[in-house]
């Protein structure tokens, strides 16, 4: 998992601005504890990818001794889902989830588990076009290394690029990304 240090500076400041800064860090946390059970539930053991890297007490106190803590390695994203990808080693696969939208289930997991065993990507796409999931084997370590993480619509790049290269993919169900009152009332979390 990719997690950012429960802040509030870490919030999308829509997020903030409809429910308040301390409510958005608590929502954000929760969903990172489900996320956490549901990945746990399928027998797998969490590791969390964190920033900032000096976040590491407050991330231990919060995810307790469990939980494989690793600091993110400065760059951007691409360097660090490089870096997860060639752990998992030349035939191995690897999955990273980001907890920005709600509604990230046991089955979509399983599903993106069983896309990686059978040799694709597979990425699901926020209503925002971010990306909350992404996965494969580790031979994709340099085309996910060489995504423009800073762009804001990355799903139809990373759709775009599959394409050229010929290569399958999977692609599960759009989540909202929680970034403002209107997602917080289409996930259903706000009335």
């Amino acid at each position: 998992m990719l997690l950012d240090a429960p802040r509030p500076e870490y919030v999308p400041r829509g997020l903030a601005l409809a429910v308040g800064e301390k409510y958005a860090v608590r929502l954000l946390r929760v969903i990172a504890r489900r996320t956490i059970e549901s990945v746990e539930s399928l027998g797998w053991e969490p590791v969390v990818w964190f920033a900032p890297t000096e976040a590491w007490p407050e991330m231990r106190r919060w995810l307790g001794d469990a939980i494989a803590l690793y600091p993110r390695p400065f760059g951007d994203m691409g360097g660090t889902l490089a870096a997860i990808a060639q752990q998992s080693g030349p035939e191995g696969g690897w999955l990273a989830v980001r907890p920005a939208g709600a509604g990230l289930t046991i089955d979509l997991l399983e599903r993106a588990r069983q896309a990686v065993e059978d040799g694709g990507l597979v990425f699901g796409a926020t209503t925002r076009e971010g990306i909350y999931l992404l996965g494969g084997p580790a031979s994709f370590a340099d085309f996910v290394r060489d995504l423009p993480w800073g762009e804001p619509d990355l799903a139809p790049v990373i759709r775009a690029r599959l394409r050229d290269m010929g290569a399958g993919w999977a692609e599960l169900p759009r989540l909202v990304e929680l970034s403002n009152e209107d997602d917080l009332r289409a996930a259903g979390l706000l009335t």
